[in-house]
């Protein structure tokens, strides 16, 4: 299984950081979305400033390999979504987000 992310994104709105991985499966290929709340990087990872570039790689580096931990449940044409958040709020506000990503 070979995992291929894309650039991540702000959502300034939503205070949402996503992006989209293409999975490489032996017989074809998967669509993992993925998001998380501003709020959750910053509690995270401790971040007492602002947010920059190495602690969203680090949370998409940590996000890998929990997915990869998971690998069984991605189906070749399916999209998996997976959502960070503290709060149920927060998981709300990005499966939300996350149905109007175009996989």
């Amino acid at each position: 299984m070979e995992f291929i992310p894309e650039q991540v994104h702000y959502e300034f709105k939503r205070g949402m950081y996503w992006t989209r991985i293409s999975v490489k499966l032996d017989s074809g290929e998967g669509i993992i979305l993925m998001c998380a709340s501003k709020q959750y990087i910053t509690d995270r990872y401790n971040v007492s400033g602002t947010i920059d570039e190495r602690h969203v790689q680090r949370w998409l580096a940590d996000a890998l390999e929990e997915i990869k931990k998971e690998g069984k449940m991605i189906r070749v044409g399916g999209v998996y979504k997976k959502t960070y958040s503290f709060t149920p709020e927060g998981h709300a506000n990005a499966e939300e987000f996350l149905r109007g990503i175009t996989p």
